[in-house]
């Protein structure tokens, strides 16, 4: 997974909204998740192995608490899972929190 800072979008959350809008949930999902890793691992918050899956991530990131904001990161894991693994689009709640609650910019800290 590429998570390097300089290649993601320079207004990620902007991008990953177009993606959404023109009905590509999975690329735009993904996108959001790749930036959420990397603000977290950039940030020093989270450090997070290559061999890592979407639960393990999750446990690494819970496991600091808000200071890496875990409560939105899962709600982030559940919603890409649900759509890259069960082929489900999340419910438009979910996605309008994903939306409106996005604490990371990974680009920052670049």
């Amino acid at each position: 997974m590429n998570i390097e800072p300089k290649n993601l979008p320079p207004n990620l959350l902007e991008s990953a909204r177009i993606l959404w809008d023109g009905g590509q949930y999975q690329e735009a999902l993904g996108l959001l998740y790749r930036g959420a890793i990397s603000s977290l691992v950039t940030g020093q918050l989270v450090e997070i192995e290559e061999c890592d899956t979407e639960m393990d991530c999750l446990r690494r990131v819970t496991s600091k608490g808000e200071a890496a904001n875990a409560a939105y990161f899962k709600i982030l894991t559940g919603a890409w899972m649900t759509q890259a693994y069960a082929r489900r689009r999340p419910d438009d709640e979910t996605v309008n929190q994903l939306w409106s609650h996005w604490p990371y910019d990974a680009r920052r800290r670049s």
